[in-house]
């Protein structure tokens, strides 16, 4: 059972993501969950919704949308609620809230972007079903409704079985908490008055294809990144910035800015890496003609170490293990800025596979690991 003295005070996540937590079942005292000053929507007696962030009621034919995502060809920004978005989202980082039925008959339908970069988590527990893009939300909820919480010690033994930096966090669908379980990215959940049910959405078609056909869902997805990029630059949500790191990933949206003919629009950043990648990143800003430039700070925000080490414990709840205890000092800019980055790169090539032992039944691209935990 897991030690309340010890147990990490809750940080809300600012800025688009916010919070969500779902809750179905018959109505508990929320002593804990009421100190968190959370916008409550009660759909019945047995359904109800708390988040962060949203200034707006949820009502039947509304999306409630955390995270960022496409919606047409317009970056849309969260928390906030906005007409119906059909999930998946394809191109975004976000979850969304689709309010279905009526408001006498309510249902809803929680969904993670395509890919599935917003981790989403639930649980069945007795007569609720629970729902949240939080774990630490989840562990409230459920002491509050009078539920033991105990570790999944499968779960964190899993975390052991890869050696590489995908080994510091989850590597199966069991989180470390007993019972809550990591929501697939071809799942959706939905919440109606009987309870909380996984569905399965379909999956894109296995089958084989010829070369052209290949090289036109390539031509496509390049159109596709071209587009994004296009419509981050023209958002609004802040001053473009492109991160230039030198990796493949970031050399793919320098392609996409250089595409659209938008150098001029956009300022090139890169972060403390490799001197090799520094060089080339630097070099191809120069050759093509791209500028790098940075914001003037109008101050600074301090925090003690243990208040840095609250908000990661309370942000990753075991979920991660890389512990960088950085930003006891952040910079305050009067503009936001919205940055373009590349990322997940290694997941599309070989990078992590070597790591698994050369002998064994462990495969990363074909096997599941959870039976290993059993």
């Amino acid at each position: 059972m897991l030690n309340n003295d010890k147990r990490p005070k809750f940080v809300s996540n600012s800025g688009v993501f916010g919070d969500f937590l779902v809750i179905q079942g018959p109505s508990f005292e929320r002593r804990r969950l009421a100190e968190l000053e959370m916008m409550r929507h009660e759909f019945t007696s047995c359904l109800a919704v708390f988040t962060t962030g949203l200034r707006e009621n949820l009502a039947a034919g509304m999306t409630a949308l955390f995270g960022l995502a496409m919606v047409g060809t317009s970056l849309t920004a969260g928390p906030k609620v906005v007409p119906k978005i059909s999930a998946p989202v394809v191109n975004g980082q976000c979850a969304l809230l689709n309010c279905e039925g009526s408001n006498e008959d309510p249902q809803i339908r929680i969904s993670a972007d395509f890919l599935g970069m917003v981790p989403l988590f639930y649980g069945s527990y007795g007569v609720h079903f629970f729902v949240s893009n939080r774990l630490h939300l989840l562990v409230l909820a459920l002491e509050d409704a009078g539920y033991t919480v105990d570790l999944d010690i499968g779960s964190v033994a899993s975390m052991f079985l890869v050696d590489s930096s995908i080994g510091m966090q989850l590597s199966v669908r069991r989180t470390p908490l007993k019972g809550i379980s990591l929501l697939g990215t071809q799942e959706s959940i939905l919440i109606t008055r009987q309870g909380g049910k996984v569905l399965t959405q379909p999956c894109l078609p296995d089958e084989q294809l010829t070369p052209n056909e290949y090289y036109g869902l390539i031509k496509r997805g390049a159109e596709e990144v071209a587009l994004n990029v296009q419509a981050a630059i023209d958002s609004g949500l802040g001053s473009p910035v492109c991160t230039l790191t030198g990796g493949r990933d970031s050399r793919m949206i320098l392609a996409a800015v250089m595409a659209l003919g938008r150098l001029k629009d956009v300022r090139f950043a890169t972060t403390a890496i490799h001197q090799e990648d520094v060089d080339v990143a630097t070099g191809l800003v120069r050759f093509f003609g791209g500028a790098y430039g940075s914001s003037v700070p109008s101050g600074y925000t301090t925090a003690t170490s243990q208040e840095a080490l609250q908000r990661y414990r309370s942000r990753f709840f075991g979920l991660y293990h890389e512990l960088q205890l950085q930003g006891l000092v952040q910079p305050v800019f009067d503009a936001p800025t919205i940055r373009m980055v590349g990322g997940c790169g290694e997941l599309y090539r070989d990078f992590y596979q070597p790591k698994f032992p050369n002998d064994s039944h462990l495969s990363f691209s074909k096997a599941n690991i959870d039976h290993l935990v059993e």
